[in-house]
């Protein structure tokens, strides 16, 4: 690839992030802890995307798929903080192509610009998860008032 300039894949960015936040959204993974590390928000994803970068299981996404799930279940049956249901139908496919997408720049990318590409797509779905919990918990805190203040009206 040299010097000339790569294109870069906007759009497949975009719908790895989709792909993977909707893997985290499918199964409601919310870390319960309101100090939430960056590690309890990504969930799995986070150990997925250094696996696809370090080529833990080469070109095989049914090898990614398959560990990612694996921890999933792992952690719904350990857990009270992490998963609260083993993966739908959904959800894996969802995981799947994204790994697809990501399994594929890897191909057509170097590792200096496929490194920008994984940062790009963990600090994405990052950003998602935590617009969902702040969103989810000003909803939370909405309810407790109207709760509280209907309570005393009564």
């Amino acid at each position: 690839m040299g010097w000339e300039k790569v294109e870069w894949p906007t759009q497949q960015i975009a719908e790895a992030i989709d792909n993977l936040f909707g893997y985290l959204e499918d199964y409601d993974y919310l870390p319960e802890q309101s100090g939430y590390s960056k590690t309890a928000i990504m969930g799995p994803v986070g150990k997925l995307l250094s696996m696809i970068e370090a080529s833990q299981f080469g070109e095989s996404v049914e090898s990614y798929v398959g560990h990612i799930i694996n921890i999933h279940n792992q952690s719904s049956n350990i857990h009270n903080q992490s998963s609260k249901k083993l993966v739908t139908q959904a959800g894996i496919e969802r995981l799947r192509k994204g790994v697809e997408i990501l399994v594929d720049l890897k191909k057509r990318f170097t590792d200096r610009d496929f490194h920008r590409i994984v940062r790009s797509v963990d600090y994405g779905v990052y950003f998602r998860k935590s617009k969902e919990i702040a969103e989810k918990r000003e909803e939370k805190k909405e309810q407790s008032k109207k709760q509280e203040g209907g309570g005393q009206n009564e």
